[in-house]
């Protein structure tokens, strides 16, 4: 990711623009859990899940699944945590575009609430 913000850079300077007033806001499915076995299985059960499986015969068929895994915010907070660090470090500037994977809407506000007190609190400035 870092090499596509560092050409997005160069690319926005020849045309004579600010990189900073373009905000780099990566689409990304989270899937938390107490436990990396809970947060899997959150992400298995969820229809993100059946999609991306039925696109590795289409779009993700030269992909490694677990690179789709992985660059995702699947884990338990401690993992979220460090891979958002690392976008961040990366050159994300917004996280604007977070899907919760949840089966029902009360599921999901409350996977929501989990994120927004165990993995929030340490990005606030």
């Amino acid at each position: 990711l870092s090499e596509y913000v560092k050409q997005l850079n160069q690319l926005t300077l020849e045309a004579r623009r600010n990189p900073a007033e373009i905000e780099i806001a990566p689409q990304y499915v989270v899937a938390m859990g107490r436990t990396e076995a809970e947060a899997m299985q959150r992400f298995k059960n969820s229809r993100m899940y059946t999609h991306l499986q039925t696109l590795q015969s289409s779009t993700l068929k030269d992909e490694d699944f677990s690179q789709v895994i992985n660059s995702n915010l699947i884990g338990t907070p401690e993992v979220i945590k460090e891979r958002v660090g690392t976008l961040i470090e990366a050159g994300v500037t917004m996280f604007g575009s977070l899907s919760f994977l949840s089966p029902n809407v009360q599921d999901m506000l409350e996977h929501i609430q989990f994120f927004a007190e165990e993995v929030m609190p340490a990005f606030r400035g």
